[in-house]
Order: C-alpha cells, then sequence, then structure tokens
C-alpha cells in the first residue's frame, strides 16, 4: 500500500543573536540533513517505481513465468521476424520464423522442411508462443533427444490495432484476416526451404487461434492437411467482428455447421486433427462432441482432455504434445487412426472441481511464500481482483475439523495432511496450519543481547482447500510446506494452530466457527 501524504513540521525554537558566519553554521548541517532525506526519498520513489515497472514489464512479457531457456547442452534454434506486403490486408505485416537448430547446416545441404503455422489468440500477440509457451525452447528439446523431425515455426501478426484484436481470424468487415494467413504460406514457401504441399502443412493454435485453426483447414484442404485446437470452440456467433454478418457467413465461419460440407472431401484429401481443452474450461464438452462428430465424419483424430483451464500454463505443458502430434501427421497421405479419450459431463464436472481446489492450494501456498496473508490481495495468483464485499448478516459456518496424526509420507516433499471436514452450508473453505517456533539461535543470541529474548516466530505449515456443495462432511488435504515439514520433524512439540477463511459459493466471505482435533478415522 502507497503511503499517505507526510507533514514535516517542527517546534517553533527561541532565536538568539547570533552572527552571519554562526547562522550559517548553525543551518548547514540541518540543510544537509533535509537534501539527504529528499535525496533517500527520490532514490526510494525512483527504485520502487522503477521495480514495479520492470515487475508489470515482465509479467506482460512471461505471464508469471521464467523467461524460456534451453537446458544446458541443448543447441538452440534461431527466431527472426519477417515483414512482406500483404495483398489481402493491402498492408506490410509480419510474421515470426522459428529455424531450428542446424538450419544452416540443413540449408546447405538442400534439405526442405515441414511447416506448423501457429496462430495467437485474442488478446496476444506472436511473441508470447515463445515468451510464454516456449514452443521454441520446447523444439529444441525435442530434437536434441531425436523424438521429432526439424519443422520450421510460422507464426503471423493477427493483430488489427484495436485493444483486443479480436479478428476471429476471419474475412469480415473488419479485415480479410482468413486470406491473410494465405498470403504469409505463400511468403513462407517463397523465402523458406520449405516442402511446398499440403502433407507437410499445419495449422495450430490456442482459444481463437483454435477455431481459427480449425475454420481456416476447413475452408482450405487443398492448403492444409492438420490441424489443432488448444481450448478451441467449434461454432461462430453474431458478435466482435461478426456483428452485422448474415446467417449465411455464420454458417459457413463455423466448423460445426461445415463439417457434413467437408466430409465428403476428407477421403481424398485425409485431415488431421488434434483437439485438446482444459478439464476446468467449461466448453470442453463442446471440444469433446466435436472431436466424436469429426472421427466420425472420417477424419483422423486425437482428442483428450488435460488437467488445467483456459490459461498458458495448460498449453505451456502441453506444447510437447502438440508438436509431437504435428510430427506424426506430417506427409501421412490416408487416414490414420483415431485416439479419443473422452469425458462424461459428470467426469468433467468432477475433474473440474478438483482442479479448482488444487488451484486454490496453489495460490496460498504462493500468497503464503510472498508474505501475504489474505489470498484477496494476491498480485500475480488472483490477477489484482479486489476482495467482494461481506455478505452482510450472513450466519457464521459452522465448521469441524479433524485431522490425522501425521506419518513418514508426511514429511516427504509433497506431503500432506489427511484430515475430514464437516461443514453446515455449501462453501469454499481454505485451511491454513501455523505453528509457533523458536527464532534460530544466532538470531536469538543477538536479540538478547540487544533486546532481550525474541519473539517466536509464526510459520505456515500447510495449507489447503476444498468445496463444498452442500452441508455435509468429506476428506480435506493440507499440502505440507518445506519448512513445515522441518517443524513437524522436529522435537520442539510445536502445537499447530489451524484457521479457516471461508467464503460462500458466489464468492463472499463470511465468518466462520472452527473446531479441530487429532483422530483416527480422517
Amino acid at each position: 500500500m502507497a503511503p499517505g501524504p507526510t507533514s514535516l513540521s517542527s517546534p517553533p525554537t527561541q532565536l538568539s543573536p547570533t552572527t552571519d558566519a554562526e547562522d550559517r553554521r548553525g543551518r548547514l548541517p540541518g540543510l544537509v540533513a533535509r537534501l539527504a532525506v529528499g535525496l533517500l526519498a527520490a532514490i526510494v520513489l525512483v527504485g520502487g517505481t522503477y521495480g514495479t515497472y520492470t515487475y508489470v514489464r515482465d509479467y506482460a512479457r512471461y505471464r508469471g513465468f521464467a523467461p524460456p531457456k534451453d537446458p544446458p547442452g541443448v543447441s538452440a534454434g534461431h527466431l527472426a521476424s519477417v515483414g512482406f506486403f500483404s495483398p489481402s490486408l493491402h498492408a506490410t505485416r509480419n510474421y515470426l520464423v522459428y529455424e531450428p537448430p542446424g538450419y544452416q547446416q540443413m540449408l546447405a545441404a538442400g534439405r526442405r522442411l515441414p511447416v506448423l503455422y501457429l496462430l495467437h489468440g485474442s488478446p496476444g500477440q506472436p511473441d508470447y508462443l515463445f515468451d510464454v509457451g516456449e514452443v521454441g525452447v520446447t523444439l529444441d528439446v525435442l530434437l536434441q533427444h531425436h523424438a521429432l523431425r526439424p519443422m520450421l515455426l510460422v507464426v503471423p501478426d493477427g493483430r488489427n490495432g484495436s485493444f483486443d484484436s479480436d479478428t476471429e481470424w476471419a474475412d469480415t468487415s473488419t479485415g480479410a484476416f482468413e486470406s491473410y494467413i494465405g498470403d504469409v504460406i505463400r511468403d513462407v514457401d517463397a523465402r523458406f526451404p520449405t516442402i511446398p504441399d499440403r502433407l507437410d502443412r499445419g495449422l495450430a493454435g490456442y482459444s481463437e487461434g483454435a477455431y481459427a485453426s480449425v475454420n481456416y483447414a476447413f475452408h482450405h484442404l487443398d492448403q492444409v492437411s492438420i490441424a489443432e485446437s488448444w481450448s478451441g470452440y467449434f461454432t461462430q456467433r453474431t458478435a466482435g467482428p461478426f456483428s452485422h454478418a448474415t446467417p449465411q457467413q455464420i454458417a459457413y465461419n463455423s466448423p460445426t455447421g461445415q463439417l457434413p460440407v467437408i466430409a465428403p472431401r476428407l477421403r481424398g484429401d485425409p485431415l488431421s486433427v488434434f483437439i485438446y481443452s482444459g478439464t476446468a474450461d467449461k466448453a470442453a464438452p463442446v471440444g469433446q462432441q466435436f472431436a466424436a462428430a469429426l472421427n466420425g465424419a472420417g477424419a483422423t483424430v486425437e482428442a483428450d482432455g488435460f488437467q488445467g483451464a483456459h490459461d498458458w500454463r495448460l498449453w505451456r505443458n502441453h506444447m510437447i504434445d502438440a508438436l509431437g502430434f504435428a510430427d506424426r501427421a506430417f506427409g501421412v497421405a490416408h487416414r490414420g487412426h483415431s485416439s479419443l479419450h473422452l469425458l462424461s459431463p459428470q467426469q468433467l464436472a468432477a475433474k473440474r472441481a478438483a482442479y479448482q481446489r488444487l488451484e486454490a492450494e496453489r495460490e496460498i501456498a504462493y500468497c503464503r511464500a510472498h508474505g501475504i496473508d489474505s489470498r484477496s490481495y494476491c498480485p500475480v495468483a488472483l490477477g489484482l481482483r479486489p476482495p467482494p464485499a461481506p455478505r452482510p448478516g450472513a450466519a457464521p459456518a459452522q465448521l469441524t475439523l479433524v485431522l490425522t496424526p501425521p506419518t513418514g509420507a508426511t514429511l516427504v516433499p509433497g506431503g500432506v495432511l489427511r484430515g475430514t471436514l464437516s461443514v453446515d452450508q455449501p462453501i469454499d473453505v481454505t485451511l491454513t496450519a501455523t505453528a509457533l517456533v523458536p527464532s534460530p539461535l544466532r538470531e536469538r543470541g543477538r536479540h538478547h543481547r540487544r533486546h532481550g529474548p525474541p519473539p517466536a516466530r509464526q510459520v505456515v505449515v500447510a495449507v489447503g482447500a476444498a468445496t463444498f456443495g452442500a452441508p455435509g462432511g468429506g476428506p480435506v488435504q493440507l499440502l505440507v510446506t518445506p519448512e513445515g515439514r522441518r517443524v513437524l520433524r522436529g522435537r520442539s512439540g510445536a502445537s499447530l494452530i489451524v484457521g479457516a477463511s471461508v467464503r460462500t459459493l458466489a464468492g463472499a466471505p463470511i465468518d466462520a466457527q472452527l473446531s479441530v482435533r487429532v483422530g483416527s478415522g480422517a
């Protein structure tokens, strides 16, 4: 929190006659002190402002992940930006191209490469796929281990200058962005040693780019044979660039509507499609239904639901799967074997609830690790969301926690404290176990000599979260922190203090009364 305005004042002083020299000598130390304080304040202000700027800059670029870096011993490829004139957009546009390690030697040997075109989402930009998604580093590592063949990665810039750059990568009144993809493909074939054939050309993307990859492939089966949808959608609506579209335009740009149209062509022009989404993504059932229909129409389909939501953690974690699918599909001139890992709506709902509990644990662990006591003010984990207003007049939630005594498995990395929690109303609850431990011996000795015995430190031993859709009970797990493992291993016999932060399912905080006991039947 920024400090408020500070008023500096001094009490009136009794003036006495002095000479000019004495007056100057008397005022000089005070003037120097004030200048020093002002300079220090300026340094702190500038330093804090610069720190905030660099934090925001780095978060905007890397989305909270570490900057991408090849592991030791792994050769890096080369990322280049190419400018060209797009006839479809009537303007000079840019795309990024990633040349794999050893590209110059391949070029000298006359080798030609398949190309995977990657389409960013909205809002988004081309370098997100490299800075956040780590697609370049992932390709480097896979090539180092001979897990796939070299390929070129090309990322067109689909932004239109607006804040969210919502173009849907489609030909609309806001711009011919679908035709622009064709412009990029032709320019890449003219500049780089590609294999200029549909069987060695694929499209992939996340979110809006996922939709566009499938939409473009359906419209241009003569150009591409691979489409990948990472958390995509398959039906267009009258919004954004399609706000004034006709029903015919909506139908043409909806892969679900176009599937019966292209199905007869899939025998002669085989299409391989990789579809996945996070199991916590509300659109996951739609993707699974579309994958089943696409497989029935004659395409080669791999479909899966991975643990995660609609975010970069999911897409980054499964970049290996995306590149691996493209590698397997390049050059395939016939329909292959489909692999559909489909989940029922009930299974998806259960996985979504489990993921939300895991995310709550991660948020709490992150906040605690950074010294932030309240989840509501954890800036990165919660995206600067303000805390909801308390629900007026809400009855306190009654909670009873029975903890199982820790075992040896509790004390290993990733260990948990287990228990059962009973609640009297539907709630989201976060549990935090803390302990008071003595300060380290060295710190105690130094502190005692100067100020007397130091106060004990409060450390977070374990954190956990759970959601209850109705009154009742169920198992809970509290993830043990590294310092918590040391406390539980120690012989100090420190008592655990368990606190609960409770919210309604709508997100409003409410008071809670928690009783805790240790038992063996949790």
